[in-house]
């Protein structure tokens, strides 16, 4: 967090480093994500998705493996591809190299 405060050109005391941090640890993101969504809308959302389905999961690299077969993988990477033919600035890294846990 100092870093990227440091390169946004902030200067954050560490009380509100700290409170950043905590409102982005996945369990934060997941219950403010929840408690801000119109329960109409959640239960429409219970419709549209299957079983224990969350939007915003286990904070694990990879874990997509377990929510998509092989074809639904292949189709997303060749949509991806297609999608950003023309981007050059980054690659999209959806797994970590052995040994980088």
């Amino acid at each position: 967090m100092r870093k990227l405060s440091a390169f946004m050109g902030y200067n954050l005391d560490e009380a509100r480093l700290h409170q950043i941090q905590d409102r982005c640890e996945v369990n934060s993101m997941r219950q403010g994500k929840l408690a801000k969504m119109d329960p109409e809308m959640l239960e429409q959302l219970k419709t549209l998705t299957r079983d224990g389905f969350l939007f915003i999961r286990k904070g694990q690299v990879g874990d997509w493996k377990n929510w998509f077969t092989v074809a639904q993988s292949e189709q997303f990477d060749a949509w991806w591809a297609e999608q950003t033919m023309d981007i050059t600035r980054f690659s999209f890294r959806y797994t970590l190299d052995s040994g980088c846990q």
